[in-house]
């Protein structure tokens, strides 16, 4: 590849890009811009450039003005075919908006299977898409160094990808110093903390060490509350609203730690061995969404798969809605009332799910979606949904590769 400096060149028209109907639309669009802004007493020569808005190319024209500065001006021209070989957007703008409010640009494959968004906090996150849907977690998050602007977009695979790589690694200041970006390993959100439930009616945070000093707020039974340090038998939390103090560790419970793993096979009844992609996926080189995505598997690739693991990166949280239930699974009897906490960590089949309740692990029928259970068999509701990711180690005979 080579990289050319814009020094070197000579500037090209915008209009010379244009077939004779586009360039007469460009002059007359340029002329009623300079109609409507009467106050401007001098303007300099029009011009014009490719931009990117809301995803797509499009045709801005540039108009210098008072020798002070530019003003520019949209032309309703769609960008020309020669220069832009694809410049579709797919799921659209408004969809992506949603899924990452600060996107200020978007990237969709032909295949429409993949989706770059550029943020206004400098990130490029890549995920996939299956259908309109756009998966919740980015597959690629790339953090850059330095303010950028999107002067070119292009798809590659294979050689290309090293290729361009390379190139972009010797821009810059710094010759062989990368400026354009560097892995961010971490996820999106805040690093996941360990939370404590509070299994006693009324629990005073207090000040310091020791029932014996000044309590400085309450909280009720079934908070949720965030360990900073343990100090002996005392917790020093944290609450929602930032506040920092002490707790005895007798009326405090911790919830596992996420993620949450369990070894498990994907779906009900199945069994490890050959197995043919019913859709396209992301293969990875850890079971993260942080690990790097080595390849995109198309959909009737063959893989030897050999064991699963289910993630849980946000249990469910379920509230009690009838004023006693007695819950019994093999081990141990459960009494609840209204308004108690549990926390849903794994379906394990079957509508089976593994609870944790004060500390203990229960084994209890899903009783709290009524599209599952109804009459007495409900006796709770969802507060929080369960975030779950299912992976599978396979290999991929004909790429001799794991993952």
């Amino acid at each position: 590849l080579q990289m050319l400096s814009l020094e070197k060149l000579e500037p090209l028209e915008i209009t010379t890009l244009l077939n004779t109907k586009h360039r007469n639309l460009f002059k007359e669009t340029a002329k009623s811009y300079q109609d409507k802004n009467t106050g401007i007493k001098k303007w300099g020569e029009v011009s014009g450039g490719m931009m990117r808005h809301q995803g797509r190319w499009i045709i801005k024209g540039q108009l210098p003005i008072n020798e002070s500065g530019y003003t520019h001006f949209d032309v309703p021209i769609s960008a020309p075919k020669g220069l832009i070989f694809y410049n579709e957007l797919y799921p659209n703008w408004q969809t992506i908006k949603k899924h990452v409010p600060d996107a200020i640009d978007a990237f969709s494959s032909q295949a429409k299977d993949l989706l770059v968004v550029l943020t206004d906090a400098g990130r490029l996150l890549a995920f996939t898409l299956e259908g309109d849907k756009i998966s919740k977690e980015p597959a690629l998050h790339l953090l850059f160094k330095q303010p950028v602007t999107v002067v070119m977009a292009r798809w590659a695979e294979g050689q290309f990808v090293s290729n361009w790589t390379q190139e972009i690694q010797n821009l810059g200041p710094k010759p062989q110093e990368s400026w354009f970006s560097q892995l961010e390993m971490s996820r999106l959100e805040e690093p996941l903390k360990t939370i404590g439930i509070v299994v006693t009616p009324t629990l005073n945070i207090r000040q310091g060490v020791g029932q014996h000093t000044k309590p400085i707020a309450k909280v009720q039974k079934g908070s949720k509350i965030y360990l900073l340090d343990v100090l002996g038998q005392w917790y020093k939390v944290q609450l929602d609203n930032m506040l920092t103090g002490y707790v005895h560790s007798d009326y405090v419970k911790i919830l596992p730690k996420l993620p949450y793993i369990q070894q498990a096979c994907p779906s009900e009844n199945c069994t490890y061995g050959q197995w043919k992609l019913k859709k396209t996926a992301l293969f990875y080189t850890a079971p993260s969404f942080n690990a790097n995505s080595l390849m995109t598997l198309k959909k009737g690739q063959t893989v030897q798969a050999l064991h699963g693991e289910i993630h849980t990166s946000q249990f469910g949280e379920i509230e009690v809605i009838k004023s006693q239930v007695e819950l019994a699974d093999d081990n141990q009897k459960l009494i609840l009332y209204q308004g108690d906490r549990l926390f849903d960590l794994e379906s394990v089949g079957l509508n089976m799910h593994i609870v944790w309740y004060n500390g203990d692990i229960y084994y209890l029928n899903n009783g709290w979606n009524s599209e599952i259970a109804t009459g007495d068999n409900l006796w709770g509701k969802l507060i929080t949904e369960r975030k779950t990711d299912w992976w599978v180690k396979v290999n991929v005979p004909d790429k001799n590769i794991s993952g």
